[in-house]
């Protein structure tokens, strides 16, 4: 039988999605750089202790839901596969992690806002985005020199089509399905590959 979560762990889980809330409300209202750890924890009604208790910085309370979701995209990718390709298991957890952005669309839509508002948010994004791509790299690694450069481009290839499909989404005000996006999104780049690897085919 399932187990529920102890009483201690859920005040631990709702104190941290307080904080980060209330970080991302006044992030928005007044500013990442003007906005203080002592103004976050004041607004969610405890210590400066305790915010630094869950988050290291405020940088961390921007982005600590998608270095989450990449921690769950890094283990989708290293279980165990059903067959198919590795390009089709990057897609199948890229489509898993849609779903979690669309449960907490109100959140991602307010991050990326604040984000664009921030010279020291947007690099660290670009930071996380790099590691997004070698995370995937990884998941396409071969043993041999070429495989893994292929792999390594075909990481890029996704992880930047991946990020303009959120753009469009964002864009269109997160409305739109962001896993059927994604479909058509991974659809049209296994159309493209394949047209390119042909292309290499017959020059060879």
């Amino acid at each position: 039988m399932p187990t529920s979560t102890p009483l201690r762990q859920l005040k631990k889980i709702r104190t941290r999605e307080d904080l980060r809330q209330a970080a991302l409300r006044l992030f928005a209202e007044q500013g990442f750089e003007a906005t203080t750890a002592d103004d976050i924890a004041a607004a969610a009604g405890v210590s400066r202790r305790t915010f630094f208790r869950y988050f290291q910085n405020k940088e961390e309370a921007v982005f600590c839901q998608q270095r989450a979701l990449m921690e769950k995209l890094a283990g989708n990718l290293a279980a165990p596969r059903d067959g198919g390709s590795d390009v089709r298991a990057v897609e199948r957890a890229c489509l898993a992690l849609a779903d979690e952005y669309m449960r907490d669309r109100d959140a991602v839509v307010l991050t990326q806002q604040i984000i664009e508002r921030s010279p020291v948010l947007i690099a660290a994004d670009r930071t996380l985005d790099l590691a997004w791509e070698e995370t995937i790299a990884q998941a396409l690694a071969r043993s041999t020199a070429a495989e893994v450069w292929r792999g390594r481009i075909i990481a890029g290839a996704l992880t930047g089509a991946v990020r303009a499909a959120l753009r469009l989404w964002l864009a269109g005000g997160a409305t739109d399905d962001l896993r059927q996006l994604g479909c058509e999104v991974f659809a049209l780049l296994a159309r493209e590959l394949a047209e390119a690897e042909a292309t290499v085919l017959d020059q060879s």
